[in-house]
Order: C-alpha cells, then sequence, then structure tokens
C-alpha cells in the first residue's frame, strides 16, 4: 500500500515540469520502481529473521547476499529518479523555484553521513527513518512553496 502511495507522490515530477517532459517521466518511473523494489526488499525480513534462528549458515548467506543485491539495485534506480529531480529544479524546468533544489531528495539523502555523527539514541530514530523523513521534508516543502508560488 505504501509503495502504491509513494507512486502517486512520484507522479508529481510529470506535473511539475513545464518543458522536457520526457525526464518527469523517467524520474516518475525510477522513483516508482526504486520504491516498489524497496518494498520487496523489505518483504525478505520475515524469513531472513527466521533463517537467523536456525543453524543454517549457507542459506543465511545466500539470503544477505539477495538482500544485498535488492538494497543496491533499488538505491541506485530511485537515486536516478532524484537525481533527475535536482537536475530538472535546478534548470529552471518546472513550476517551482530553484532554491527547492536544497529540499529535493537527492541532496537530503547526502546528508546522512553527517545525521551518523548524532548522538546514539537520536541518531537510531532519525537514521533508522531518514529515507522516510526525506520524502517528508521535500514534500512538505514542496506543498507549500506550490500554494504559494502557483
Amino acid at each position: 500500500i505504501s509503495a502504491f502511495v509513494y507512486c502517486i507522490g512520484y507522479y508529481h515530477i510529470v506535473k511539475m515540469m513545464t518543458d522536457y517532459n520526457w525526464l518527469g517521466w523517467l524520474g516518475f518511473f525510477c522513483g516508482s520502481l526504486g520504491i516498489i523494489i524497496g518494498g520487496a526488499f523489505h518483504s525478505h525480513w520475515v524469513y531472513y529473521g527466521r533463517l537467523g534462528k536456525l543453524d543454517d549458515k549457507p542459506a543465511l548467506e545466500e539470503v544477505i547476499t539477495f538482500c544485498k543485491l535488492i538494497n543496491t539495485v533499488s538505491y541506485f534506480i530511485i537515486g536516478v529518479g532524484y537525481l533527475v529531480i535536482l537536475i530538472v529544479l535546478l534548470c529552471g524546468i518546472t513550476v517551482f523555484p530553484r532554491w527547492l533544489a536544497i529540499f529535493s531528495p537527492g541532496v537530503l539523502f547526502l546528508l546522512l553521513p553527517l545525521l551518523r555523527k548524532l548522538p546514539k539514541g537520536l541518531h537510531m530514530i532519525i537514521c533508522g527513518g531518514w529515507s522516510n523523513l526525506i520524502s517528508v521534508i521535500y514534500y512538505t516543502v514542496a506543498i507549500v512553496v506550490y500554494f504559494i508560488v502557483c
């Protein structure tokens, strides 16, 4: 269900374009595919946890390898979508002002190494949900700016 809602949210990339609509569609498809693959990645945690309780090391290693692969593919694809958002904002080919690029998912994602320096309790809360908080921050700012500017 959450992937479906994210896909609806990624459609804003298509709608915000003033030119080069193919970039908007590329961003939409990459964001949507990345979040769907990310959902598949999360679905593996159930049997990953079950295998961790067993003494079947080869099976556990196989699952870990597969989860790392899915994670890498998901982050790469969604990273392309984030890069598209950043590029179109910086190029000014959207209905949004260029400064919104500061709050774009790609820029916010780059803050993760800095956030890992936070005190342990705060670090766990913020870094653990940072990929979701990125969307909350970006979409909140984008909605406010849209209603002010447009």
